[in-house]
């Protein structure tokens, strides 16, 4: 009767075992990091569009000098200058962007939740990039500079905020910005974008080859790169797709790897055909129903299979690989197995 007891209790110990490890298995690698233990100092959104717009513009001098230490990036120019005065006074007082600045106080008067979601996401990039350091973070009125919504040195982030008044704000229409593009002009958009920028500034360091597998491997990178640091970001905002683009790319997955393996795309070195695969627009040309960049979204498919089939891979290490055609073999990524 003991030994029966003993089996029993071998077996169920077993079977928990089992159904650990499974559900440990079943969740991807990147969503198994815990940050509890990650001790960062909280970071405060620092906010160059307010101070600048509340000072006095007839005494603009004395407050601009006033303002230099805590905006030494805005700031760095001679302020005993009167050409320099004068440009910023000319800056303040056009209509343009004093009406950007107004739009954008009604939508970002308050930055509680968007610093929270920085803060939690530096205490990732803390754990899997212990030596970076921590930025401080700005905001400000860019003049809608659409190239450059998100600044990011070594130790700085500055986030153009006129640049995330929402799809319905008209001056981006007037202008004729792409609706493809002003999708992304959105306030969702603002952390994934900051650390989407953090990502490239890293992965820089090395620049990929020039066949199609070593720029889609890059973009997997830096997409994976926010798969590490917002773990809990929904997957189309990553990569910036509504849900049913990314619900046609996971319909599609097998099919298109099969396109781009029978076609022999992966070492192309043709413009047109890493254009039509990696480019931003609104669909991709002779894929009904398609997003555009199916080279990033296939790229980041064999970075995510790549680490979560080589649990000895480093985030770091995955990071600085430069050699895609290791990556993809290390990967065993082949869709509908």
């Amino acid at each position: 009767m003991n030994i029966q007891k003993k089996t029993i209790a071998v077996f169920l110990l077993l079977l928990n075992i089992l159904i650990i490890s499974s559900c440990t298995r079943s969740y991807p690698r990147w969503q198994q990091v815990s940050t509890d233990h990650v001790s960062i100092p909280d970071i405060t959104i620092n906010r160059y569009e307010q101070a600048l717009f509340g000072l006095d513009e007839n005494n603009l001098q004395n407050e601009l000098l006033s303002l230099q230490n805590r905006f030494p990036f805005f700031l760095d120019a001679n302020l005993r200058d009167s050409t320099n005065i004068n440009q910023i006074y000319d800056y303040l007082t056009d209509p343009l962007i004093k009406n950007l600045f107004l739009e954008s106080m009604q939508v970002f008067q308050d930055l509680t939740l968007i610093e929270d979601q920085i803060n939690l996401a530096l205490k990732y990039y803390r754990f899997y990039l212990p030596d970076e350091p921590l930025p401080s973070v700005y905001t400000y009125i860019s003049s809608l500079d659409f190239q450059h919504k998100i600044i990011a040195t070594d130790s700085i982030l500055i986030i153009a905020i006129d640049t995330y008044l929402g799809p319905d704000f008209k001056p981006y229409l007037e202008l004729g910005v792409p609706m493809y593009m002003i999708k992304g002009f959105d306030e969702k958009y603002i952390v994934r974008d900051c650390f989407f920028a953090l990502g490239e500034r890293y992965l820089n360091v090395n620049e990929p080859g020039n066949v199609l597998l070593d720029l889609m491997i890059y973009q997997g990178k830096q997409l994976y790169f926010l798969d590490a640091m917002l773990p809990a970001l929904a997957d189309n905002i990553k990569i910036q797709y509504t849900e049913e683009q990314l619900l046609w790319c996971q319909q599609n997955e097998e099919n298109l790897w099969k396109f781009f393996i029978e076609n022999g795309l992966l070492y192309s070195t043709d413009i047109q055909i890493m254009n039509k695969f990696l480019n931003e627009g609104p669909f991709t040309r002779g894929f009904p129903g398609s997003p555009a960049k199916l080279g990033h979204w296939l790229g980041w498919q064999i970075v995510r299979a790549y680490m979560n089939n080589n649990q000895d891979i480093e985030f770091k290490e995955m990071l600085l690989n430069n050699n895609a055609q290791e990556i993809l073999s290390h990967s065993k990524y082949k869709p509908g197995r």
